[in-house]
């Protein structure tokens, strides 16, 4: 059984770090773990203020490999805390390392820069660079300091951005899922990530800028979907849709898609998922189980498919068109369009078209169109996937 990490806030950590953890009742030794980024940023300061500390410091250009984790994991010190400085790429090695060599595990986001502060897995690339969520410890204790965040990149805000705004295109997704198969839903959830999220489209330019209060309101959202995570046991309440199109781009492209940010794939997925989202609830769509079997079989990887293949080929016509029915009525309202997505999007800098990611258009409709038969989780892309080509 997993449980949700404590919140704690803590300003002016860089003078206090060794009293927070006192507090925590968390002891030596400690293995604090940066990149050269983040030692610079705190990490120098906070080594000096420990006592009985290894430090690990990775250096620049830190790719979130397994076999960085795995490493990390096997110089840890029994019965020690590790203390992570940093953000996505560290803090998912440092889950990784904590959950494998069964230590206790402290987070100090550097930047609001993603979701998975809070969450129990952790994405880390093979020898290969394919992506894998692997099982993972959750931090037993988060550290948050609004001055150390909010003085980030703004590249980084940006990202945390990206990995927020997809929450409706992830509800959409959960919502046809759960009427399906009865999978994963909680409308409660939803509904307090969408108070976030419309005040945060109204920040953006207060998010460039580094605004304190904004990119707190930031962390917030991304510590909600971190936690909820936790509590549903999987990464259904943060990735849906979207987050299958871009992992099937960096799996395909890794050159291309390696240099940026998850959360600015994610913003340039989200939009795309929106707008067929959009299209696709105003419309009645039949059940056309042959075309989506077609589609199945004409991919390498079908296997990763076949489990959610046999609950679609259980579903009636009838029954479909009640959870048709249904699921255009539950989502009245609650989706954002998907012009007000690309206007936030391009105000905070984000990316809203292939081209400027540097993908070409073709590789992009290509990974639309097959991302469904990559997992099992029911989505969208199912739903595309049972639609003829050039069909209205």
């Amino acid at each position: 059984m997993t449980h949700a990490s404590h919140i704690h806030r803590t300003p002016d950590i860089s003078r206090n770090l060794a009293a927070y953890l006192d507090r925590a009742v968390l002891a030596a030794p400690f293995h604090l773990l940066c990149d050269s980024h983040t030692y610079a940023a705190g990490g120098e300061i906070f080594e000096r203020q420990l006592s009985n500390v290894t430090l690990h410091n990775l250096g620049l250009q830190v790719k979130p490999t397994l076999a960085k984790a795995q490493q990390l994991a096997s110089a840890l010190t029994e019965g020690a805390v590790l203390i992570v400085f940093g953000s996505g790429t560290l803090t998912d090695i440092a889950k990784y390392a904590a959950h494998a060599r069964g230590v206790r595990l402290v987070s100090i986001p550097s930047a609001a820069s993603m979701n998975g502060y809070a969450s129990s897995t952790a994405s880390l690339m093979d020898k290969n660079g394919v992506k894998h969520s692997h099982l993972a410890k959750a931090p037993e204790h988060i550290f948050l300091d609004a001055a150390l965040y909010a003085a980030a990149p703004v590249e980084l805000t940006r990202a945390g951005l990206g990995d927020t705004l997809c929450r409706s295109t992830i509800q959409a997704d959960a919502l046809l899922a759960h009427l399906i198969s009865g999978s994963w839903y909680d409308n409660e959830y939803f509904l307090s990530l969408s108070h976030h999220e419309a005040r945060l489209l109204n920040l953006t330019s207060a998010l460039q800028q580094g605004d304190k209060a904004a990119v707190e309101l930031l962390m917030e959202a991304l510590l909600l979907s971190g936690n909820a995570m936790q509590r549903a046991g999987s990464s259904i309440p943060a990735s849906g849709s979207e987050h299958m199109i871009a992992h099937l781009l960096e799996k395909n492209l890794p050159k291309i898609m390696q240099p940026h940010f998850h959360g600015a794939q994610i913003a340039l997925t989200t939009l795309t998922m929106a707008r067929l989202q959009q299209f696709i609830l105003s419309k009645t769509i039949p059940l056309n189980l042959k075309q989506y079997e077609a589609a199945l079989r004409a991919q390498k990887e079908a296997q990763n498919a076949q489990e959610k293949w046999q609950i679609l080929r259980a579903i009636t016509p009838a029954r479909w068109d009640e959870i048709w029915k249904e699921l255009q009525q539950q989502l009245k309202g609650k989706l954002i369009a998907a012009d007000e997505l690309e206007t936030a999007m391009l105000q905070a800098g984000l990316a809203t078209s292939a081209e400027a990611l540097g993908i070409v258009r073709s590789d992009y409709i290509h990974a639309v169109q097959n991302a469904f038969a990559t997992r099992e989780r029911i989505s969208f892309l199912d739903v595309i996937a049972m639609r003829s080509e050039g069909e209205a």
